[in-house]
């Protein structure tokens, strides 16, 4: 099945993420090369977090995490609270990342 068939599938909420995590996968040598430094900060190696929606934990010595913020597709915002920002996905926390990962969920207001 070609790339357009399989995004003409998806519902159209999802085709440009599909499109973004292609492109996403093609520059991961790269990606992983500038990512080194983290490394020991991350539960799985192999998965890295997408740049353009990374969360950034703005206290604390440690600024990095592997979360990426998810936002609800526009057609389902208007059923959601008004207090509802999105999801956050990461990995589980390492014992050297539980600090970090705490001061995540409350700068983000993740309830």
């Amino acid at each position: 099945m070609s790339e357009q068939a399989q995004s003409a599938n998806l519902p159209a909420f999802l085709r440009p993420e599909a499109k973004t995590s292609k492109a996403s996968y093609q520059s991961k040598a790269f990606e992983k090369l500038t990512h080194l430094e983290y490394d020991r900060l991350d539960e799985d190696n192999d998965i890295l977090p997408f740049k353009h929606s990374q969360v950034v934990v703005n206290s604390g010595p440690q600024q990095y995490i592997n979360a990426n913020r998810i936002t609800s597709p526009p057609t389902l915002r208007s059923s959601l609270p008004a207090d509802f920002t999105g999801y956050i996905a990461t990995q589980a926390p390492l014992p050297e990342t539980q600090a970090t990962f705490w001061r995540m969920v409350k700068e983000q207001q993740v309830h």
